[in-house]
């Protein structure tokens, strides 16, 4: 019996002989082109469907985690042990619990991050606070961490006094230079929390207000006016106002204000030159004449009341009189003045009335003046010698057509042993007058 045999190959090596006989090798292959990637995106009618399948995903674990602690508050006195509950239910390992103090973090689960003996994390998940204080005051918050989150807040009352921590700037920081900005700064502790409110010794603050509230105060370019000793009050309620001070210290070249620029004297009669100096560090104070310094002798003395520097010249002589220029000086910088002294004075003889008593009306109209300004003053005389210089009358013509007219009482007391009759007049002296003279 003769059998037939039948040989079997893979099509897919009949495939790849027949391409290899069809294509020789000087020719490439054809490539098969990857099949195009749908858009999805853009087709209106597709629908995502992300519910998972059947037996993937997390498994259900069972009930919720549940706190069946009420959030309650506390009251406690300082010295006080303070236990805050907080009872779970359905909390595995895959849970974290956290206490939480404000914005701290006190416990993560048993471990502590808040590093403070007095607290205690029992294993019930009660939070213990031994000797609480006035800064251990306000919300605790109990936490689960589920999703949705899980928590419950206790709020801690200890009432304390206040106390003032920290006053800034620093002691090294309080000498400042004139145009830097300035910011007063008055931490305190306490429950409840403390008002600040800040004064200045013996005067106003800058502002021109007694008090200004608020733990801090900016002031954006200082100057002498915001230098002195600040008082930082903080109260709260409970006991006596707590209180820190801090002084400041304003750096700045000599500032100097004359009230006259001009002076009026003459020959005989002492005659004073005033500026009024401030500055920090304290200025050394000079004055010149017409350029040159003044040697300070028994004709010509320097003294100073306060702030105010004064140049006092004794019987006044035709060759003191000039320009002279108050020198002021400190490791800022200098700073200078120009008074004039002058001996431009008009001699008027006014209208003497009588009066009632022992008072008289002195009454004068000055005209034809060039415009300018003016000061005028008043002396007077009887048998008994001459009066004290009146305060100067002092104004300023604008028009030749004005006139300038004023009334001046002369109160001759008989206590004195003056006479209350009319003074008498002397040609050769300056009679009940008004000076007058042009700046």
């Amino acid at each position: 019996m003769m059998l037939d045999t039948l040989l079997l190959r893979p099509q897919s090596c009949q495939l790849e002989e027949d391409i290899s006989r069809t294509y020789p090798d000087s020719l490439s292959k054809p490539s098969v082109e990857p099949e195009e990637e749908y858009d999805y995106q853009n087709d209106e009618d597709y629908v995502y469907d992300d519910t998972p399948e059947e037996g993937t995903g997390d498994p259900v674990t069972g009930p919720p985690p549940v706190i069946t602690t009420k959030g309650q508050v506390f009251n406690a006195k300082p010295g006080d042990t303070v236990i805050l509950p907080c009872n779970l239910e359905n909390v595995d390992d895959a849970y974290v619990v956290m206490w939480i103090h404000g914005s701290t973090t006190l416990f993560t689960d048993n471990v502590q991050q808040h590093k403070d003996a007095r607290l205690r994390r029992h294993p019930n998940n009660t939070l213990e606070i031994s000797r609480v204080t006035g800064e251990d005051s306000g919300t605790y918050t109990c936490k689960i961490s589920a999703q949705p989150v899980v928590e419950i807040s206790h709020t801690l009352n200890v009432p304390s006094p206040p106390k003032i921590v920290r006053v800034l700037p620093e002691a090294s920081n309080r000498m400042l230079l004139k145009g830097t900005s300035l910011t007063l700064q008055c931490d305190a502790t306490g429950h409840p929390k403390p008002t600040i409110t800040w004064s200045r010794s013996n005067r106003n603050m800058p502002s021109g207000e007694k008090t200004v509230q608020g733990s801090s105060i900016t002031f954006d370019s200082i100057d002498r006016h915001h230098a002195g000793t600040y008082d930082c009050t903080a109260t709260n309620g409970i006991d006596k106002p707590a209180r820190g001070t801090i002084t400041i210290h304003v750096k700045y070249a000599p500032e100097i204000r004359v009230d006259k620029e001009t002076v009026n004297s003459g020959e005989g009669y002492e005659s004073a030159l005033l500026c009024t100096v401030h500055a920090e560090p304290s200025a050394t104070v000079t004055w010149a004449k017409d350029g040159k310094p003044v040697n300070l002798s028994s004709h010509m003395k320097s003294e100073v009341d306060q702030h105010t520097h004064i140049l006092k010249i004794s019987k006044t002589k035709k060759g003191d009189f000039g320009r002279y220029t108050c020198i002021a000086n400190n490791t800022v910088g200098t700073k200078t003045k120009v008074i004039e002294l002058t001996d431009e004075w008009v001699i008027q003889k006014p209208l003497v009335e009588n009066g009632e008593g022992n008072v008289f009306t002195v009454r004068h109209t000055l005209s034809d003046l060039t415009p300018g300004k003016y000061e005028v003053v008043l002396r007077s005389q009887n048998e008994f010698g001459w009066s004290q210089d009146s305060q100067p009358h002092e104004f300023t013509q604008s028009s030749t057509k004005v006139k300038e007219g004023f009334i001046n009482q002369i109160n001759l007391c008989r206590d004195r042993g003056l006479s209350p009759r009319p003074p008498a007049q002397k040609s050769d002296t300056i009679p009940l007058d008004h000076q007058v003279t042009s700046i």
